[in-house]
């Protein structure tokens, strides 16, 4: 397993590695979003510019896709939205149980921030 990954068991008892990178790249508009990369795996891309509390939800709904198998639905985009947007406290259970796994690979993404800035500071 990759790391800043965690093995999730999906809504149809199917079990996924996924994969969160913290960027400074996204859009603003851009909070987070899941990318399928195997029938088994996903990466998560969340906006290093948002607020620890909006990392900690962004990576929850993510998660939800995920969980739900949002990928092969045959909904449309904007009705997996407004099904995931439905029920705010649905991201309670996920928000909880990975809690700690987000906090690791933020600060391991404010580590890799700060280091970035020493060493420009030590070529200049």
């Amino acid at each position: 397993m990759k790391e800043n990954s965690i093995t999730i068991n999906r809504k149809d008892n199917t079990t996924v590695i996924v994969s969160v990178l913290i960027v400074d790249w996204l859009p603003v508009s851009v909070k987070g979003l899941a990318i399928e990369d195997s029938d088994t795996e996903y990466t998560i891309l969340l906006n290093g510019e948002l607020s620890k509390d909006m990392l900690h939800s962004s990576f929850a709904h993510e998660l939800e896709h995920i969980f739900h198998n949002d990928f092969n639905s045959d909904l449309s985009a904007g009705e997996i939205e407004q099904l995931r947007h439905h029920d705010k406290n649905q991201y309670k259970v996920v928000q909880a149980h990975y809690n700690c796994f987000l906090d690791v690979a933020y600060q391991n993404y404010i580590d890799s921030r700060n280091n970035e800035a020493r060493g420009q500071n030590y070529g200049s």
